[in-house]
């Protein structure tokens, strides 16, 4: 139970800066489009997440561990990328998503119950 709401909390924290971090960083784009498609983007690996902790009522401590560091480690990238611009601004905030995404679905394929 305790595991669940550290998640819940590293994933709030990790989205509301994530998101700050991308809307700072795109400040100077005009389109409000392209603005609107990168924040969603980068939000909804941290949706799953919070429906992952939440939907269950108990999931594997290391799944809620690694919740927690998939959140408050793209927050880190995000924050950086904002404050340090790159050549490249967009590549962060493209593959930083698809990374979670692949982090929690290996995670979630490890971390499943296992009936037989």
């Amino acid at each position: 139970m305790r595991f669940r709401i550290v998640a819940l909390v590293a994933i709030a924290i990790g989205a509301i800066g994530s998101v700050g971090s991308t809307v700072w960083a795109g400040r100077t784009n005009p389109s409000v489009v392209l603005a609107g498609m990168f924040v969603t983007w980068v939000l909804l690996p941290f949706v799953m997440m919070g429906w992952m902790a939440s939907s269950a009522k108990t999931r594997p401590m290391a799944l809620y561990f690694l919740m927690g560091a998939v959140a408050l480690l793209s927050m880190l990238v995000y924050v950086a990328v904002a404050l340090h611009p790159p050549r490249q601004m967009a590549a962060p905030f493209l593959l930083a998503p698809l990374v979670s995404w692949v982090m929690l679905g290996v995670g979630a394929v490890l971390g499943r119950d296992k009936k037989s």
